[in-house]
């Protein structure tokens, strides 16, 4: 059986909702924060007072998820590790080899959940940057919008609060240049550093059972850190650089080389490694069901969109607003349903339909 990043992804579920959680806390603060007080004639001044103590709430909801986080991560990166270990004892079964422990195991483990955790941990001061930003702008939007007798001034935070939160807190940026909102940029890392720890448990193991070559396995979208390595047989150690198979000589590269700067297994890659056997194996480098995958990709879309509705049905400020809102989660919902009828492979996930979910 191959092993995937995807295998780490399913285990950054609890990830993501520790997240999602806290970004709920966050931004039904902002809401409250901006509600007391509406009708009061300095309210804007009051609120741009209060702004220090806002952010003193927030700093402790983040020092908190970080600690969570710390533990979660941590325990992810372990059982994604030892998924893919269990993954290589069942090829190492199927080829008739007595498998055998990594050395290296929990070093291995270490050495991801701090790569993840510096990069999650790094969210929370982009996170309390975001949503004070965002409580100013309402706050400004609002007063603004009263004085220019455009919009009342609930209306007008209303409609900052949605633009500037509704889609969540927002503000991050990988290292492609890609933005992200909160919840998703901290599932992306983990779940990246999951797939990453599923693979090197497998490797690992057949590196331990005196296996030293695999190859990779195209996932069912085009994937360009890895369609070229698609069928090529890799070498674990780096030692070994040829084969023979069936009477022809089969180049191998080391992993080094093509894992090199996040040419293979890089972010959100849902590729896999399987062991190369020579003369019994024959890479597989046929794309899965790419039309299944894009029906998949359209049911997550829909999900957000559903999840942002309900975003700012936390968001509202007025029973209007909650009502307005509501309505457009059930419009949502029946798209997502009616996209389901048309294609009876897939199945409802309410969890990533609930606004703590991040995919």
């Amino acid at each position: 059986m191959p092993a995937s990043p995807e295998h780490g992804a399913r285990l950054a579920a609890q990830v993501a909702e520790l997240v999602a959680d806290a970004e709920l806390v966050i931004l039904r603060r902002v809401r409250d924060r901006l509600a007391a007080g509406m009708d009061a004639p300095a309210w804007a001044e009051t609120k741009l007072a209060e702004l220090q103590q806002l952010r003193a709430a927030l700093t402790a909801d983040l020092a908190a998820l970080d600690a969570d986080l710390a533990v979660a991560v941590n325990e992810t990166i372990r059982r994604a590790y030892t998924t893919g270990q269990a993954i290589a004892v069942g090829d190492l079964d199927d080829a008739g080899v007595r498998p055998g422990l990594p050395a290296a195991q929990l070093q291995s483990v270490r050495t991801i959940s701090a790569d993840v955790l510096a990069i999650v941990r790094g969210a929370s001061p982009v996170a309390l940057r975001a949503a004070a930003d965002a409580y100013q702008e309402v706050v400004a939007r609002a007063s603004s919008s009263v004085l220019l007798g455009a919009q009342t001034r609930v209306q007008a935070a209303q409609s900052a609060l949605d633009d500037l939160l509704g889609r969540g807190i927002t503000g991050f940026r990988d290292t492609a240049g890609r933005n992200w909102t909160l919840e998703s940029y901290v599932e992306m890392a983990t779940r990246t550093g999951a797939g990453r720890a599923a693979i090197s448990g497998h490797l690992d193991t057949l590196a331990a059972s005196g296996q030293d070559l695999f190859y990779p396995i195209p996932g069912p979208r085009a994937c360009p850190s890895c369609d070229a390595w698609a069928g090529k047989v890799l070498s674990i150690s780096g030692g070994t650089t040829s084969v023979v198979a069936d009477g022809r000589r089969v180049d191998v590269t080391p992993r080094d080389v093509a894992t090199a700067d996040g040419h293979l297994f890089g972010p959100n890659c849902r590729c896999s490694t399987g062991i190369y056997l020579p003369g019994i194996t024959v890479p597989n480098v046929e794309r899965p069901d790419p039309a299944g995958y894009e029906a998949g990709q359209e049911q997550r879309r829909l999900e957000r969109g559903v999840r942002e509705w309900k975003r700012r049905e936390v968001l509202a400020l007025t029973p209007e607003a909650a009502r307005s809102a509501r309505l457009k989660v059930s419009d949502w919902q029946a798209r997502v349903r009616d996209h389901l009828d048309a294609h009876t492979d897939l199945r409802r996930a309410p969890r990533r339909e609930q606004i703590r979910s991040a995919r």
